[in-house]
């Protein structure tokens, strides 16, 4: 957790774009909400063309769906979504008119990771310690 689904039209970026946007939003995540880069997920789908319409029409928009733990600020919420959305930009050449961004907030007791519910935000380094102990334990 946090989960950033990108959906986009078949064949619009390659696997290197594909690395680069992953990479951002990894950064960009961590740098705003101070959450270890290993607590997020970036997962691609592709939508062939004449799946997704816009106000009826064909569209050729692009959407990240975020999932993040609850608690962060309105103030955080915006600087990561102003944030990723210059990125896309950037690495995609994508107009940010074509982007939507949604984020839903998401209770920490909601998640669970590798048998354990996660953490609040602000007790990520705690939780990892904690994580670490109990599956170094289970692989001896």
């Amino acid at each position: 957790m946090p989960i950033y689904r990108c959906l986009v039209q078949k064949n619009r970026l390659d696997g290197e774009q594909k690395r680069k946007v992953a990479s951002e939003i990894t950064r960009i995540h961590a740098e705003v909400t101070g959450a270890p880069e290993s607590f997020v997920d970036v997962i691609f789908g592709e939508m062939v063309r004449g799946d997704w319409f816009t106000g009826g029409e064909l569209s050729s928009r692009s959407l990240i769906q975020a999932h993040i733990r609850a608690g962060r600020t309105d103030e955080q919420k915006t600087r990561l979504m102003s944030a990723i959305s210059q990125s896309w930009k950037q690495v995609t050449g994508q107009a940010e008119q074509d982007l939507e961004i949604t984020l839903t907030d998401i209770e920490a007791k909601n998640i669970m990771r590798g048998g354990m519910l996660l953490p609040r935000a602000g007790e990520e380094h705690q939780w990892l310690e904690q994580f670490e102990a109990a599956t170094s334990g289970a692989i001896e």
